[in-house]
C-alpha cells in the first residue's frame, strides 16, 4: 500500500521540479537578453519597417505637458528613465526593503490632493441680567480651527478633517495638560462618486444631512452656529454611511444615512443606529428660472441616543432662498434667507420630553463688502411647560477685507422665560462679539 502511495507522490514531484527548472531558465534568458539591449544603447540601427529610436523622440523636441520631467507615468515608470534618449537607464527590479508602518502615500498614483483651512477668531463682551447686579465678561476665543486634506483619484475620495477643541468639557476646570486647545477628528471617510459625480457614496466619520444643508443657507457660521447645533438637537458630523443624489435640471438633491446617532464627539453608546433622510428640493428652477433659489428642505430623524436608548426623532422643514444658487450671473447684493421649523421627540435622554425650534434668517452683500446678517429663534425647550423657552435674536455687520478673510461685528440678545432662566443660568444676557474668519 505504502508502494502505491510513494510512485504518483515521486512523479508529482519530479513534475514540479521540472517546472520549476523551466520558470528559472526563462527568467534568466529574458535578464540576459535586457541587458544585452540596454547595453547596445539608443545607436542601435532599427530593423526594417521599425522607425528609429531618434524619429520616435527627436533630439531637441518638447516633451509633453502631461508628461513632465522626472514625473512618474500612471503606470509608475519614471519618465525620464522611460526616455530612449535618456540619461538614466530603465530601473531594474526594486528591492526588497523593509515595509512602512503605513501604506498613506506610497500607492504611486497621481491623485489630486487638497489642503484646506478655515480659522475662525473672536473677542467678545457679555453682560448677564441677574438678580443683583448685572454681571458682566470679556474673553477671547478661537471657535473654530478646521484644517483638511482632500484626495481625488477618479472616482474615489478620501478625506480627513481636523478640528480644535477645548480638552475640558461638561463644566470642568481642568483637562489635558491643564486646558490646552487638542485636535481630534471632525471628518474622516472614504467616499466613491458616480454618474459624473451625481451619486456620492461616504463611509467613515460624515458629515450629517440636516445641519450642513441649513448653515449653508444660513452662511454666517463664523457669526453663529445653526440653532440645531446650539440647542444640541442634532449633531454636524457622526459615525456612519450616507448616499447622496443630485437630481438633474438643477432640481436639488436628495439623501439618506445612517449614523450611530451619538455624534462624532462621543462613541456609540447603544446598539440601535439612526436613520436620516433629506431633501432639498428646487420646483421652479426649470419653469421660472428667475426663482431658481427657491428651495424647500425637509429632512427626519428616526433613532435613540444614551445608554438607555432614548428615542431621539426629529422632522424638519423650511423655506429657503439660496442667493448663490444662480451659477455663472453676476448678482450686485446676493440674498439668502430662510425660514425652519424643527420638531424633535426625545431630548437630553428623557423620552416624554418634546421641543420645537422656530428660526428665521437672512444674510445680504451689499456694495463695498458690506455683509449684513440677521436671526430669530424661538426654542421652546419643553412642550410641556410653556414657560421653558428661550427667544434669541441677532443682528450682525461684517466686511470683507480680502477674498479669503472677512471680519464681523455681532450684537446678540438672550430672552428667557422663568422656567429656561431657572434651568439655564446666565441665559439672560446680551453679547457683542467681534468675529474673525479666513478660509483657504
Amino acid at each position: 500500500m505504502a508502494r502505491l502511495l510513494i510512485r504518483p507522490v515521486r512523479r508529482i514531484a519530479l513534475a514540479s521540479l521540472a517546472c520549476l527548472v523551466c520558470i528559472v531558465s526563462a527568467t534568466n534568458a529574458r535578464a540576459q537578453e535586457a541587458e544585452t539591449t540596454s547595453a547596445e544603447g539608443p545607436d542601435t540601427l532599427p530593423q526594417d519597417g521599425e522607425p528609429s529610436r531618434q524619429e520616435s523622440w527627436p533630439a531637441g523636441s518638447e516633451q509633453s505637458a502631461a508628461t513632465p520631467p522626472n514625473s512618474t507615468s500612471s503606470s509608475g515608470v519614471n519618465s525620464a528613465a522611460a526616455r530612449p534618449d535618456g540619461d538614466s537607464a530603465e530601473p531594474g527590479p526594486q528591492p526588497f526593503a523593509a515595509p512602512e508602518g503605513s501604506r498613506a502615500g506610497t500607492s504611486g498614483r497621481t491623485a489630486a490632493i487638497t489642503p484646506g483651512l478655515e480659522a475662525f477668531a473672536r473677542y467678545g463682551a457679555t453682560i448677564r441680567e441677574t438678580a443683583a447686579d448685572p454681571a458682566w465678561d470679556h474673553a477671547f476665543d478661537v471657535p473654530r480651527v478646521h484644517a483638511s486634506l482632500t484626495g481625488r483619484y477618479e472616482g474615489v475620495e478620501a478625506r480627513v478633517l481636523l478640528e480644535a477643541v477645548r480638552s475640558t468639557a461638561q463644566g470642568a476646570l481642568v483637562g489635558v495638560a491643564t486646558d490646552s486647545i487638542l485636535l481630534r477628528l471632525r471628518e474622516a471617510r472614504v467616499g466613491y462618486h458616480a454618474l459624473d459625480d451625481a451619486l456620492d457614496v461616504q463611509l467613515g466619520i460624515i458629515p450629517t444631512l440636516t445641519i450642513p444643508a441649513l448653515e449653508s443657507a444660513w452662511g454666517l457660521r463664523v457669526v453663529a452656529p445653526t440653532p440645531l447645533e446650539e440647542s444640541a438637537l442634532a449633531v454636524p458630523a457622526d459615525l456612519g454611511a450616507r448616499v447622496t443624489l443630485t437630481l438633474p435640471a438643477r432640481l436639488g438633491w436628495v439623501g439618506l444615512a445612517g449614523t450611530s446617532g451619538e455624534g462624532y464627539a462621543s462613541r456609540e453608546l447603544n446598539r440601535g443606529k439612526n436613520t436620516e433622510f433629506a431633501a432639498e428640493i428646487h420646483p421652479l428652477a426649470t419653469a421660472v428660472p428667475v426663482l431658481a433659489p427657491l428651495a424647500v428642505l425637509v429632512s427626519g430623524v428616526w433613532g435613540s441616543q444614551g445608554v438607555g436608548s432614548t428615542r431621539a426623532h426629529r422632522l424638519t422643514a423650511g423655506l429657503l432662498w439660496r442667493g448663490d444658487f444662480r451659477e455663472g450671473a453676476r448678482v450686485d447684493a446676493p440674498v439668502s434667507a430662510g425660514i425652519a421649523v424643527t420638531s424633535a421627540w426625545g431630548v437630553e435622554d428623557v423620552a416624554a420630553r418634546e421641543a420645537l425650534l422656530l428660526e428665521a434668517f437672512a444674510r445680504a452683500e451689499m456694495a463695498a463688502r458690506v455683509l449684513v446678517g440677521v436671526r430669530v429663534v424661538h426654542f421652546l425647550r419643553d412642550r410641556r411647560i410653556d414657560a421653558d423657552r428661550l427667544t434669541t435674536a441677532l443682528l450682525s455687520v461684517g466686511y470683507r477685507v480680502a477674498a479669503p478673510l472677512e471680519i464681523h461685528l455681532a450684537l446678540t440678545r438672550d430672552v428667557p422665560a422663568s422656567a429656561a432662566r431657572a434651568a439655564l443660568p446666565g441665559s439672560d444676557r446680551w453679547d457683542l462679539a467681534l468675529n474673525a474668519r479666513a478660509l483657504f
